[in-house]
């Protein structure tokens, strides 16, 4: 946990944002999602391995979203990021 944290402390250029509810939560939904990731393609859940992960939610700012469900659509960007790897074309359905 602690180090999941460290992670995003190291890779979100606004660590402002940490402290916003919205962001704040956003990240601990995807915990369980990235924490996963780093262990199956890094083998390791370590810092470094985390920082790689978190690296991809660095464009993201609360700031960008507005009204209702600001959380749920940050949860959503950042997973969209996280799984941006994850190509589904026409001939795989």
């Amino acid at each position: 946990m602690l180090n999941y944290l460290r992670a995003f402390d190291a890779e979100i250029a606004d660590t402002e944002q940490l402290t916003k509810r919205n962001y704040f939560g956003a990240m601990f939904d995807v915990f369980d999602e990235v924490v996963r990731k780093a262990k199956k393609e890094l083998n390791s859940v370590k810092l470094p391995a985390l920082q790689t992960f978190v690296s991809l939610f660095s464009d993201i700012s609360e700031t960008n979203y507005t009204g209702a469900a600001k959380r749920q659509r940050l949860v959503e960007e950042m997973r969209n990021h996280l799984h941006s790897d994850v190509r589904i074309d026409a001939d795989d359905i």
